[in-house]
């Protein structure tokens, strides 16, 4: 279990580094070549801060552990042939998602208290 947690654990904030970086070149494309939106306003307005880099990395990696736990234990605890291993699978996904969006809401209210804490209410909308 330990192999599969961690696996999940750690190569999550990767996926998401890459899945944040061809969003935001994805985006580029679209935008510049498709839509004819110069490139400088594009970055300029495109721009990220390192708060935002941050948060969205730390709440990956919780992401990450919540999928492995919950995805191992679902599959070391399934019986009944291969109709169990799907049923696992399902229940595996559904309980996976349901913790990350309670995580999410979590991480949301204690980011934003954190955030006005450090930075002030400077682009809060409340």
């Amino acid at each position: 279990m330990v192999p599969r947690f961690l696996a999940s654990l750690l190569l999550t904030p990767i996926l998401t580094i890459y899945s944040d970086l061809l969003g935001i070149l994805g985006g580029w494309v679209v935008s510049v070549f498709m839509l004819g939106i110069p490139n400088a306003p594009y970055w300029q307005y495109s721009r990220v801060e390192l708060w935002q880099i941050a948060e969205g990395l730390i709440k990956s990696v919780f992401f990450g552990g919540s999928i492995g736990l919950i995805s191992c234990y679902k599959g070391f605890n399934s019986a009944g042939g291969a109709s169990g291993v799907g049923r696992a699978c399902t229940e595996s996904f559904v309980a996976s998602f349901l913790a990350i969006i309670v995580e999410n809401f979590v991480f949301a209210e204690i980011s934003k208290e954190m955030y006005v804490a450090l930075y002030g209410v400077r682009g809060i909308f409340m």
